[in-house]
């Protein structure tokens, strides 16, 4: 199933974070996985993108917050030529705005990857004076459910968002599910079924040190005249 093979392939991606305790942080980094049922923001929820928009012209089309293109994930410890997952994220259309989400282990291998749809979805701010942070989701999937990756974006001016942090994913113990180890085969996810319960999940993650860094490298080699990113 690709959900749970992206979900895998990200998972392989940061572990390398896991191996690195710091001062500040005396316990391994966490990165459960984390799935809901269905998924936790719908057709009903604004913050997400992309999403359609209409003109006074008549117009119609697809917008977003965050730069459509390829994206570097990596963990808090490896630098530009450390391992790291390669995202290709595409608008799908004009009439339906999903965003069209690939990954590989290496950026030339993109372009024949295997996707699933999804969206970034903002889950509020984090004020401290002047100074403010954007806690964010990358949600992934439809049927069944959808998988999560926590993001926070800091202040970083006008424009299409290019750089997240990527929060950690403790999974609260109450929320655990786990079958016990089948051979090499891991059956330990997070089950998160409600939008508060993320939102709760996000802020407390947003305490912790960084898991690592979601940024956008450049745009894919061919756009399309339906790839156009609104402020």
């Amino acid at each position: 199933m690709i959900v749970n093979w992206i979900g895998a392939l990200l998972c392989i991606a940061l572990v390398g974070a896991s191996a690195h305790a710091t001062v500040q942080d005396a316990e391994p980094a966490a990165d459960d996985l984390i799935h809901s049922d269905l998924p936790l923001f719908d057709d009903d929820f604004e913050q997400k993108w992309p999403r359609g928009f209409t003109g006074g012209d008549g117009g119609f089309g697809c917008e977003s917050r965050v730069q459509f293109g390829d994206w570097r994930l990596s963990s808090r410890d490896s630098d530009d030529q450390g391992e790291a997952t390669w995202l290709a994220i595409r608008n799908y259309g004009v009439f339906h705005c999903f965003a069209a989400i690939a990954t590989a282990s290496e950026r030339d291998e993109l372009a024949q990857a295997p996707f699933d749809y999804g969206f970034f979805v903002e889950l509020g701010r984090i004020d401290s004076g002047a100074a403010w942070r954007e806690l964010w989701a990358l949600q992934i999937g439809s049927r069944p459910g959808s998988e999560y990756i926590l993001l926070e974006r800091s202040n970083q001016g006008d424009g299409p968002v290019e750089m997240f942090t990527v929060l950690q994913r403790d999974c609260p113990p109450q929320n655990v599910r786990d079958a016990g180890q089948m051979s090499i085969l891991v059956t330990r996810y997070c089950a998160i079924n409600s939008r508060g319960e993320l939102m709760r999940l996000a802020r407390r993650m947003a305490a912790r040190p960084p898991l690592g860094t979601l940024h956008f490298v450049a745009n894919a080699a061919a756009q399309t005249d339906l790839d156009a990113v609104r402020e």
